[in-house]
């Protein structure tokens, strides 16, 4: 629901409840009133019938229907007096019984003494409930259609600017390198609005443009020393006259710099992941890659002794980048095979709904949650950076990939799924 129409519901929910007690004071105002104007007008009849009868008019001559006039035989103790009530009474042009106000008073005149009871027939206060109902509902009706007339005015027009300003940010992409241009505008706070937007792109655009250079500029300047280094210590490696403890250096030196080279290009991969500069527009056999990677794997998987077991559904495809989703299952692999024991297991699945991958392996010292950060390791293997689930998180995060990472202690096996959405899952 729109801002404009939860502003109009709100509005008009309070309306109905102020109208409503506005409607129930204005039914007992009607009512007080009219029943004051009656009682002015029955203290009147009386008081000119009294006048009659002092002008020595017969008492009994001036009733009628509606006016009853006895003349009291016992007074003692006996007090003018005077009230007024409801009642319901016979009504000779109606012909029906209908509401009707009275007055009682007690008059002594002459030093005669005289009861008053005079009948005067007054509006129902059904018929005054139901009319003062009617005002209410209809003004209350006017008001929702101008209301709704009113906030569609507001939507359309009053905050046009606004939605230009959000259909701008929609469309805004980083990567264009080009910040937001809004619509002049002279309303004071979609102005400032609008300052905002553009200040905020402008800084966007100019942080992204410094941290893309500052990214290349690293990854060019530590990859040429690196391979310097790297080049020199293998010409250090080949000299014969090496002793054991010179060799044990030099391997354990370009193992180092193998390291910080694999970190380097995780960091650079994951960079590039989080900046969404992999369009994920292709679609991809993904029962093809995995069988192409298991393959390439076979020698390792022979050299540490790995029992590989597969169950992949044919012709699975996906929508995404080839070279993200062949991270993703080469981290994982690599994984299954880092973190694997002698003689151990690897089992991968593929499903239309999803996929699997399995393998033995030492319980891991923390949390599978924790290992899917940054440079969290599951064990003190050097060889281990602690990047490849961190960027497989990444992938799943960007691509809306459900992934799950849990260890089953009973049988001491690792267990990644990943769930691919509906809407990105296709089989040929």
């Amino acid at each position: 629901m729109k801002l404009v129409q939860k502003f109009v519901l709100f509005y008009l929910l309070l309306s109905l409840i102020v109208m409503s007690l506005g409607g129930v004071y204005y039914y007992v105002t009607f009512t007080q009133l009219i029943d004051k104007e009656t009682d002015y007008e029955l203290n009147g009849q009386v008081n000119q019938l009294a006048g009659l009868i002092k002008k020595d008019l017969p008492y009994d001559s001036l009733t009628d229907y509606r006016i009853d006039i006895k003349q009291l035989r016992d007074t003692v103790g006996i007090k003018e007096s005077r009230s007024f009530a409801d009642t319901m009474a016979y009504h000779h042009p109606s012909k029906a019984v209908i509401h009707h106000r009275k007055i009682n008073k007690t008059l002594k005149i002459d030093g005669v003494w005289y009861r008053f009871k005079i009948f005067e027939s007054v509006v129902e206060p059904l018929d005054t409930f139901y009319g003062t109902f009617k005002a209410t509902a209809a003004v209350f009706l006017l008001l929702t259609i101008l209301s709704v007339l009113y906030s569609l005015f507001i939507s359309k027009w009053l905050l046009r600017p606004f939605h230009e300003s959000l259909n701008k940010i929609k469309d805004f992409n980083v990567q264009n390198a080009v910040p937001i241009v809004t619509n002049v505008t002279h309303t004071y706070e979609f102005r400032k609005l609008n300052d905002f937007i553009e200040n905020m792109t402008h800084r966007a655009v100019r942080d992204y443009i410094n941290l893309k250079e500052f990214s290349e500029n690293i990854a060019h300047e530590i990859r040429t020393p690196l391979a310097i280094a790297s080049g020199n210590l293998d010409l250090l490696f080949q000299d014969k006259d090496l002793n054991e403890k010179q060799v044990e250096i030099i391997s354990n030196a370009q193992g180092a710099l193998n390291k910080v080279s694999r970190i380097q290009q995780s960091l650079i991969t994951l960079s590039k992941i989080e900046n969404e500069e992999f369009k994920r527009d292709k679609t991809i056999n993904l029962s093809e890659m995995i069988n192409l990677l298991k393959t390439e794997k076979e020698d390792i998987f022979e050299l540490k002794n790995l029992e590989v077991s597969t169950s992949i559904a044919e012709n699975v495809s996906i929508q995404n980048d080839p070279i993200l989703l062949e991270i993703l299952l080469s981290n994982l692999l690599q994984n299954a095979i880092k973190h694997n024991v002698e003689n151990g297991f690897i089992h991968i699945k593929l499903t239309q709904e999803g996929f699997k991958i399995s393998n033995s392996g030492d319980e891991p010292s923390s949390s599978t949650e924790t290992l899917l950060g940054r440079f969290k390791k599951s064990s003190s293997n050097s060889d281990s950076i602690g990047l490849g689930l961190s960027i497989v998180n990444k992938i799943c995060e960007l691509s809306h990939y459900e992934l799950s990472y849990m260890y089953q202690t009973d049988n001491k096996t690792h267990e990644v799924s990943i769930l691919f959405p509906t809407s990105n899952f296709a089989q040929n």
